[in-house]
């Protein structure tokens, strides 16, 4: 309760916020990885198995919890998990992974324009088009609709 609009970058939800969805104005920005497989949550690789069972079971809750408080669910198209973390770190990481660098400053442009418009819009009352469907200035960004969500996890 003492926040007042939340900002999720491609992350899980834990303790209170995963079991009871979270109340205030939501803005969900995913990279556009595919769901877990059954392949994925039975692997031998306990880092692939863990996360993908992770997953699983936090994505219907988020689902829920989106559709229930008209929550934002955008999609960046072209990106990973990594793409989403500090500039510095994500190189290093991706280097390791052996992964090629995306456009970086083009996604710390869309993450930061999306945060500050849900951030104006929802703490200062400053409405923005960015947050109303897809734009022309960030084609690569989907926009899934909450009604399509609730069809999805009907209504819990």
């Amino acid at each position: 309760p003492r926040f007042q609009a939340v900002l999720n970058l491609d992350g899980w939800s834990f303790g209170e916020s995963a079991l009871q969805g979270v109340r205030q104005p939501y803005l969900y920005i995913s990279d556009d990885s595919p769901l877990p497989t059954d392949a994925d949550v039975t692997s031998s690789d306990p880092v692939k198995r863990n996360t993908s069972l992770l997953t699983r079971s936090d994505y219907p809750r988020l689902l829920h919890n989106l559709a229930r408080n008209q929550g934002i669910f955008c999609v960046v198209v072209g990106t990973d998990h990594t793409s989403f973390v500090d500039p510095g770190r994500a190189s290093r990481m991706r280097e390791i992974l052996g992964l090629g660098m995306p456009a970086r400053a083009r996604i710390q442009r869309i993450l930061q324009a999306y945060a500050l418009a849900f951030f104006r819009s929802h703490l200062q009352g400053i409405p923005s088009n960015l947050l109303n469907g897809p734009s022309r200035q960030f084609p690569e960004v989907q926009f899934r609709s909450v009604d399509g969500i609730k069809a999805m996890v009907g209504d819990r």
